[in-house]
């Protein structure tokens, strides 16, 4: 049979099946599993796996009971799908090897109308794939922290929001930075339910808890042709130093926490610390200045700064800016303050222009570019063109244009102005006479034969003429 892609969104009422599992652990053998006791294993799992499936057996009849009484319409309840995924959770807290597990779904396929009459089990029960249960495991823990009792955490609501800030990070990495686009869609499902009912079971939790961060949509994390489409997933690659345009990968050592966020598609972990949610974004504040500063004069900048203000300062814009009321309205000693106050040192025109317009900031970029001298503005685009070996091959016609652009500059340059002085450098020729001066000749015999074997200064003879 062929297999169906499982649903992640099965763990809304995890607290009911919880509470029913419980009851499971005291199943007593009935009709409905007699077919368990004729699953034969030629290992030592085979006691293990005729009990897991008369527990199977047991849950799937307390929970279908549970709902045809339960008020709301059965057809809204996913219990089948859960139990599915209950029984690869059994599996493998139990350290089944793949073979077994394959014995018992084929037995369960083959035999589960023997207790549903319905068919609310057909085409449910199956081996989830690895990657699959991966995500659908974590979402499990997810819900169980937050259902589940203060009292497993020591009734220590710092241990019990370390926990669930664990596995909801954790879900978000899944998510965002591994591309599972359907762990994602449930993620916006628990952010509504946590935002309508914090902690249900841990109610004195909530006053310390803060709110988790609006989610944003999904996208793609792989690579397209469009230059300016997730620019931020490029600077958090690996594979190379730079991409498209020479703008550098980021790194830990100077943008820590702005690469997090990126890797996170602009989605900020949860901090139920209200101090370090702060801290955290002064961090990702600065480092987004301090790498802006850094690259100043790559030409595709503003592309990443539009990015980044669109996709994450404007959505925490009135955070932002209850922090910068803070720290300007007295000396602030907490770290956040003191992040502000470096930020305002270092960058103190940068950090205005964003407090006031965030997009001004990306304006003054632009500018800075287009008043750049023509000739600096020529080389940035030739150097930037030969760094892309795809556009060499899409922009060779535009390259050769840049490149005969800068020759004539040159030429103009020389001929026209007074650099052409550097390369003119003149040669001072000596100047000979036409005659020699007269000498006089009481010495020289009159068939000049002492001078016969005078050598000629430069190998070249010169005759002197006096008129007589």
């Amino acid at each position: 049979m062929a297999q169906e892609e499982p649903d992640y969104d099965i763990f809304n009422d995890l607290d009911d099946y919880l509470t029913i599992v419980l009851e499971v652990n005291k199943y007593e053998q009935n009709t409905t599993s007699q077919f368990c006791n004729s699953i034969s294993l030629n290992y030592s799992h085979n006691n293990q796996i005729i009990e897991l499936c008369r527990k199977f057996v047991s849950f799937f009849n307390n929970l279908k009971s549970n709902y045809k009484s339960d008020s709301s319409p059965e057809d809204n309840k996913k219990y089948s799908e859960y139990l599915n995924f209950w029984v690869r959770h059994q599996l493998e807290l139990q350290s089944i090897s793949k073979t077994d597990k394959l014995v018992l779904y084929k037995h369960l396929q083959d035999n589960y109308q023997q207790l549903d009459e319905d068919s609310k089990l057909k085409n449910k029960l199956y081996n989830i794939n690895d990657n699959d249960f991966k995500s659908m495991n974590m979402l499990y823990e997810l819900y169980k922290n937050y259902n589940g009792p203060l009292s497993d955490y020591n009734d220590d609501c710092n241990n019990f929001l370390k926990k669930f800030k664990v596995n909801y990070d954790k879900c978000l990495y899944r998510c965002y930075a591994e591309g599972d686009s359907k762990l994602c869609a449930v993620m916006k499902k628990f952010r509504d339910l946590y935002d309508e009912k914090k902690f249900p079971r841990a109610q004195t939790c909530n006053a310390s808890s803060q709110k988790l961060p609006k989610l944003s949509e999904y996208c793609t994390i792989e690579p397209t042709v469009s230059e300016d489409y997730n620019i931020g997933y490029q600077l958090v690659q690996t594979a190379d130093t730079s991409i498209r345009y020479e703008l550098p990968k980021l790194t830990e050592a100077n943008h820590n926490e702005l690469k997090d966020l990126i890797w996170l598609q602009y989605n900020m972990s949860f901090h139920y610390d209200e101090e370090k949610k702060k801290t955290y974004m002064m961090k990702v504040l600065y480092q987004f200045i301090f790498y802006c500063n850094e690259n100043k004069k790559n030409l595709k900048l503003s592309l990443f700064m539009k990015e980044f203000i669109r996709k994450y300062y404007t959505t925490n814009e009135a955070e932002y800016k209850e922090i910068f009321t803070e720290c300007e309205g007295k000396d602030n000693k907490e770290i956040y303050g003191q992040w502000y106050k470096n930020c305002k040192e270092k960058f103190g025109k940068d950090i205005l222009l964003i407090r006031d317009n965030a997009n001004s900031y990306v304006q003054q970029q632009e500018n800075y570019i287009k008043e750049l001298p023509t000739l600096d503005l020529l080389i940035l685009k030739a150097k930037a063109l030969f760094q892309d070996s795809e556009s060499m091959s899409k922009y060779s016609t535009t390259i050769i244009s840049i490149m005969i652009s800068i020759f004539l500059c040159l030429f103009f340059l020389y001929k026209l102005t007074p650099l052409s002085s550097i390369f003119r450098k003149e040669k001072k020729r000596r100047k000979i006479p036409l005659f020699f001066p007269e000498r006089s000749i009481n010495d020289v015999k009159h068939d000049n034969s002492g001078n016969m074997k005078t050598k000629p200064k430069r190998g070249k003879i010169r005759f002197s003429y006096q008129p007589t």
